[in-house]
C-alpha cells in the first residue's frame, strides 16, 4: 500500500529530511517506501497552535472520543428504527436470517453484543453500531494525521462523527457502521504494513495474509464493502514488483481470502438447517443459497405502482441517484464546509496523486453502485464516500491552517491574531454537530413501541395477524422474537405468505398454526384472486383462532409491480380493531370497540434526508388515519352518521398533511349525507393540494352529477313536463321518464336506452330480486366483477325513492363507467352507465331520478 502513496517535493515548504518525489521513487524500488505526512514532517504542527506531547494528544483523543459517545448516546431512540431495523435486531438475537445476502458476519458480531448483561437489546446493538461510528472517525483520524499533523485530523474526525449519516446509522440497529468500520480498518492496516522490496520478515508475512483472511471475512457484512475491489486491485498494481518477488505470499492471501467468504457465508446454510423464525430464503440448499446471495427476484421497474428495486437499467433512476447522491454530499458536514472537502482533495491530488487516486477510486466505485443500484437504503450506503470525504476536509483543514500561519498582510506579524484565528477555524468542525442535532436527536422517538402497543392491544391469545409493508414485517420480527410481549400471536407477512413456498413452510415449523396443503394447490400466480383466497383458506384451517388483517393488506397489492392482488374477501366480515380488521362472520359480526381508537396524533413529524425513512414515517401515521376511517366507514353503513362524520374527521386530522385520501373521502361523506356546499368545497380543497388525482376528479365529476339530478328530482312537475320527455314503462316494470332523444330497447330481462345519434354512451337497466335472507352487503358481495374493469371506488349514492342506493366506479381502459345498485325492498334495479364523462350523464341523472320501481 504504502509503495504506491508516494510524495512530490512541496516547492513552499522547506523539507527537514530527505523526501523522494514520485519520479525518483520510480527509479528506486528497492528502497522504503511509506506513508508520511504531505508537509514538511510528520511529526510536525501547526505554529499558530499549540505544541503537544504524545500524551497530551492522547489524552485530547480521548476526550474527543468520549464526547462523541456522550452525543451518540443522548441522541439514541430508544426502540427499533426504520425499514429493516426490527428484522436485523430478531436475526442478530436469534441466530436467524435476514433479508439478502443475509450479513452473516455482522450478525455473529451483533450477537456477542445482544449477550451484555445490561440494557435492552436495542440498546446492546446501538452500542455496537456507536463503537462503530466512533471507530471509523477514529480512521479518519489517523489517516489525515499520517498526511498532515494531529489538529487537522482530529477537525476531520469530528465533523465525521457528527455528519448526518454516520450520526443517523450510529444510533441506528443496522449493519452500514460496522461495515465501513471495517473498510476503513482493512485501509489502515494495508498502509501499516509499510511492505518494501526487500525480503519480507515473517511478521510481515503473517500481516499480508491476515489481511486477505480478514477481507473474505469482511464480505459477510453489508455488500457495500465491496467498493474496496478497485483499491485493491490499485495497490496490487503499485505493489507489483513487490507481487512478483514474494508470489506465494500473496496467492496465500488471496487464497485466504477466499476462505473467508466461504467460512463465513457457510454461516447460511447451517442456520437455516435449524429453521428459525426469521429465516428468509431458507437457503439450506445450493439453489436456494444461490438465490438468496444475489437476491433472486428483487430487481423491478414498475413506477407506476412505486416498485422500484435493484438494478432497473433506466437511465432516468441512474440519473435521480446520481443528483441525490450529491444534494446528500453537499449537506453531509453543512454547506459551510463542503467547499473544504473539494479543497481538501485538490490538495491532495497535487501533492500525493497516488493516495488521491486510491482514495477516489472507494468513492467511484461507491457511486457507481449507488447509481446503478436503487434501493431502499441507498443513503446509508453512502457512509464510505462521506468518510473518504472527511479524509479530504482534514487535509483542506490544514492547508487553511497552513495559510493563517504564512499569511502577513502589509509584511506585519501578529501571531496573537493567527492563533485566535487558528482556534477559531477548528471550532468550525462542530458546525455539523450544531446543524444536526435538533434533527438527529431520536432521544423522544418511541413510533415503533407506540404503534406495536396500539396493534397488539386487546388481541385474544393465539391471535393470527396478516400484514403487508416492510415496517409490519420489521417490526412483528421484533416483537415476536426480541420483545417477546405477545410471543402467542403469529404474525404472517401476506406477499411473503403468497409469494414464497419456503415462508410458508417455514411457519409450519415454527409456529402451531395450520397451513395446509389447499393452499399450496389455490397458488398458481394466474389469477389476482388467488391471493384472496389463499388467505380464506388459511382462516378456513384455523377456525378456532383469532385472524386479523391489516388496512394495507386491501390497499396495497401484494405482487410488486401490479396494482392488484389485494385481499378482497367476501365469505366473512371485516370488522375495525384498532389499527388491525377483524376477521368475522357475515352473519353475526362482532360491533367494534371504540376504546381501541385512542390514537396519538403527531402534530410535528421529524426530518430524514433518507427517502426511505420519511416514507416509512409518512406510512405509519397514515395507517392510524386509514384505521379511524374504517370505523368512519363502519358507521355510515350502519346509518349512524354523526360517528361517520366524527371518525372522518378524526381521519383527516390524522393524516399527513401531504396525503389528501383522507380530505378526499371526508368530501364524499358529505356528499353521501347531503352536504353538498361543503362536499364542493371539500372536494375543491383536496383538487387544489393535487389537482392532478384522476381518482378526485372523477368523483369530483360523479359529485357534481348527482347534485344536479337532486335539484332536478325537486323541480315543480309542470318544468319536467316541458322538458317533452315520455313516461317509459320496461316489461320489468320500471318505470322513468325517457328523453325522445333515446331509444329504449328491451332484450334477456335487460333494458338498454341508447342515444338515437351515435355514440358510445348506454346505460343498461335490470330488474332483480333479492333473497330476503341476504343483507345489502351480503348482496353486494356475491356481485361478479366487471368484465375487463378495474375497481376504482365504491360506496352508497344519493338517489330518491329508494331505500338505498350503492355506486360502484369502474375503469375501463381509456373510459370509465358506473354500477349502480338500487335497493327498494327486496327489488334491486341493477345499472350500468358509461362512459362517466359523457355529457349525455346530466340525462342520465334526470332518468334515474324519475325512477319508480
Amino acid at each position: 500500500m504504502r509503495s504506491i502513496i508516494q510524495h512530490k517535493n512541496v516547492s513552499h515548504c522547506k523539507l527537514e529530511k530527505e523526501r523522494y518525489s514520485i519520479d525518483t521513487m520510480k527509479r528506486h524500488r528497492t528502497q522504503s517506501s511509506d506513508t508520511k505526512n504531505i508537509y514538511p514532517s510528520s511529526n510536525s504542527s501547526i505554529p499558530t497552535l499549540p505544541t503537544l506531547t504524545k500524551k497530551s494528544e492522547i489524552l485530547i483523543l480521548c476526550a474527543v472520543t468520549l464526547f462523541i459517545f456522550s452525543v451518540y448516546r443522548l441522541t439514541a431512540s430508544p426502540t427499533i428504527g426504520w425499514v429493516d431495523s426490527g428484522v436485523i435486531a430478531a436475526a442478530a438475537k436469534t441466530l436467524g436470517i435476514p433479508n439478502p445476502p443475509g450479513f452473516p458476519a455482522y450478525l455473529l458480531i451483533a450477537h456477542l453484543f445482544t449477550s451484555i448483561p445490561f440494557g435492552s437489546v436495542v440498546f446492546r446493538l446501538q452500542l455496537l453500531s456507536e463503537f462503530s461510528a466512533i471507530g471509523i472517525a477514529l480512521c479518519i483520524f489517523f489517516l489525515v494525521k499520517k498526511y498532515t499533523s494531529f489538529f487537522p485530523a482530529l477537525f476531520a474526525m469530528i465533523a465525521a462523527a457528527f455528519s448526518y449519516n454516520i450520526w443517523q446509522q450510529a444510533n441506528n440497529v443496522e449493519t452500514y457502521t460496522l461495515t465501513n468500520f471495517m473498510l476503513f480498518c482493512l485501509i489502515v492496516w494495508a498502509i501499516k504494513l509499510n511492505t518494501t522490496n526487500k525480503p519480507i520478515l515473517p511478521i510481515k508475512t503473517v500481516q499480508i495474509l491476515g489481511l486477505g483472511f480478514a477481507s473474505g471475512l469482511s464480505m459477510g457484512l453489508n455488500p457495500t464493502i465491496a467498493v474496496l475491489a478497485p483499491a485493491a486491485i490499485i495497490w496490487l498494481f503499485g505493489n507489483r514488483q513487490l507481487v512478483k518477488n514474494h508470489p506465494r505470499t500473496f496467492i496465500g492471501a488471496i487464497l485466504l481470502f477466499f476462505l473467508g467468504v466461504i467460512l463465513i457465508y457457510w454461516y447460511l446454510p447451517i442456520r437455516a438447517s435449524v429453521h428459525p423464525f426469521v429465516n428468509w430464503g431458507d437457503p439450506s440448499t445450493l439453489e436456494r443459497l444461490k438465490n438468496h446471495l444475489f437476491g433472486s427476484g428483487l430487481n423491478i421497474y414498475e413506477p407506476a405502482t412505486n416498485s422500484i428495486n435493484g438494478f432497473t437499467g433506466q437511465p432516468i433512476v441512474f440519473w435521480q441517484s446520481f443528483l441525490h447522491y450529491w444534494h446528500l454530499a453537499l449537506f453531509q458536514f453543512t454547506p459551510v464546509l463542503f467547499p473544504l472537502i473539494c479543497y481538501g482533495a485538490w490538495i491532495l491530488y497535487k501533492k500525493n496523486n497516488a493516495s488521491f487516486f486510491l482514495l477516489l477510486s472507494i468513492v467511484l466505485a461507491n457511486m457507481a453502485g449507488i447509481i446503478l443500484y436503487f434501493g431502499g437504503n441507498q443513503e446509508s450506503w453512502m457512509i464510505t464516500s462521506w468518510a473518504v470525504f472527511a479524509v479530504f476536509l482534514g487535509i483542506g483543514a490544514n492547508e487553511i491552517l497552513e495559510k493563517i500561519h504564512t499569511w502577513s498582510p502589509h509584511g506585519t506579524e501578529n501571531p496573537q491574531w493567527k492563533m485566535l484565528a487558528a482556534r477559531a477555524f477548528l471550532t468550525s468542525a462542530f458546525f455539523p454537530l450544531l446543524f444536526w442535532y435538533p434533527v438527529l436527536d431520536h432521544s423522544k422517538q418511541r413510533f415503533a413501541d407506540e404503534y406495536s402497543q396500539i396493534l397488539y392491544r386487546n388481541l385474544p391469545m393465539g391471535s393470527i395477524i396478516i400484514g403487508g409493508g416492510d415496517f409490519f414485517n420489521s417490526l412483528t420480527a421484533y416483537t415476536h422474537e426480541v420483545a417477546k410481549e405477545r410471543s402467542d400471536i403469529v404474525p404472517i407477512t401476506g406477499n411473503m405468505f403468497y409469494i414464497f413456498p419456503w415462508y410458508r413452510e417455514n411457519l409450519r415449523k415454527n409456529t402451531n398454526i395450520t397451513i395446509s396443503k389447499k393452499i399450496d394447490d389455490l397458488i398458481k400466480f394466474k389469477k389476482v384472486e388467488e391471493f384472496t383466497d389463499a388467505i380464506d383458506q388459511l382462516i378456513e384451517d384455523n377456525p378456532t383462532r383469532s385472524v386479523y388483517v391489516t388496512p394495507l393488506l386491501l390497499r396495497d397489492s401484494v405482487v410488486a409491480g401490479t396494482s392488484e392482488g389485494t385481499y378482497k374477501t367476501k365469505k366473512y366480515a371485516l370488522i375495525p380493531h384498532g389499527l388491525l380488521l377483524k376477521v368475522d362472520s357475515l352473519q353475526k359480526p362482532t360491533p367494534p370497540d371504540e376504546s381501541l381508537f385512542q390514537f396519538p396524533l403527531y402534530e410535528k413529524l421529524p426530518f430524514y434526508l433518507e427517502r426511505n425513512y420519511t416514507n416509512a414515517l409518512r406510512l405509519l401515521v397514515n395507517d392510524y388515519a386509514v384505521a379511524l376511517g374504517q370505523m368512519g366507514e363502519y358507521f355510515l353503513q350502519n346509518k349512524n352518521v354523526q360517528k361517520a362524520y366524527e371518525y372522518f374527521t378524526r381521519s383527516n386530522a390524522a393524516g399527513t398533511k401531504d396525503s389528501v385520501e383522507f380530505l378526499h373521502r371526508l368530501a364524499i361523506f358529505y356528499a353521501q349525507t347531503g352536504q353538498y356546499d361543503t362536499a364542493k368545497a371539500t372536494f375543491n380543497s383536496a383538487l387544489s393540494k393535487d389537482p392532478e388525482n384522476q381518482m378526485i376528479q372523477r368523483n369530483y365529476e360523479l359529485f357534481l352529477s348527482q347534485s344536479a339530478s337532486m335539484s332536478a328530482s325537486l323541480a315543480p312537475p309542470s318544468q319536467a313536463s316541458a322538458s317533452g320527455r315520455l313516461q317509459k314503462k320496461s316489461s320489468s316494470g320500471l318505470t322513468f321518464s325517457l328523453p325522445p332523444e333515446f331509444d329504449m330497447k328491451e332484450s334477456d330481462g335487460k333494458t338498454m336506452l341508447i342515444p338515437k345519434e351515435s355514440g358510445e354512451f348506454r346505460i343498461e337497466i335490470t330488474k332483480r330480486i333479492r333473497n330476503s335472507s341476504d343483507s345489502v352487503e351480503a348482496f353486494l358481495s356475491k356481485q361478479p366483477l366487471l368484465s375487463g374493469g378495474t375497481l376504482l371506488n365504491q360506496g352508497q349514492a344519493k338517489i330518491p325513492n329508494v331505500d338505498i342506493a350503492f355506486v360502484k366506479v369502474w375503469s375501463m381502459d381509456s373510459t370509465s363507467k358506473l354500477e349502480f345498485f338500487l335497493f327498494q325492498s327486496n327489488v334491486v334495479v341493477h345499472i350500468i352507465v358509461g362512459p362517466s364523462d359523457s355529457p349525455l350523464m346530466r340525462i342520465f341523472d334526470d332518468i334515474v331520478t324519475s325512477m319508480k320501481i
